[in-house]
C-alpha cells in the first residue's frame, strides 16, 4: 500500500496553477491531478502557433515543465 506524503495535493496544486499568470495567458487548464500524474490541457488556437500552425516548442515546454514539477508535487509532503 502507498501512503501518501500530502492528502491535500490536489488542493496545493490547483492553488499554485491559478497563481501562475502563463498558464491563464495561453489559457491551459489543470484538469487531472492524481497521485504521480498531472495534465495540463489547452485548446489550439493561434496566439499558441509558430509560423506554421503548429503549437510552439516553446508553449510545449512551458506546459511540460509544469505537468512535471505538480506530478512531482503530488508524491511529497506540503
Amino acid at each position: 500500500m502507498t501512503r501518501v506524503a500530502d492528502p491535500n495535493f490536489a488542493d496545493r496544486i490547483r492553488a499554485s496553477f491559478a497563481k501562475q499568470h502563463a498558464m491563464a495567458l495561453i489559457r491551459a487548464n489543470l484538469p487531472v491531478i492524481e497521485s504521480g500524474r498531472t495534465e495540463i490541457h489547452l485548446p489550439h488556437w493561434s496566439g499558441i502557433e509558430q509560423q506554421h500552425g503548429f503549437v510552439h516548442g516553446g508553449v510545449v515546454g512551458m506546459i511540460a515543465d509544469s505537468a512535471a514539477g505538480y506530478a512531482a508535487m503530488t508524491m511529497v509532503p506540503a
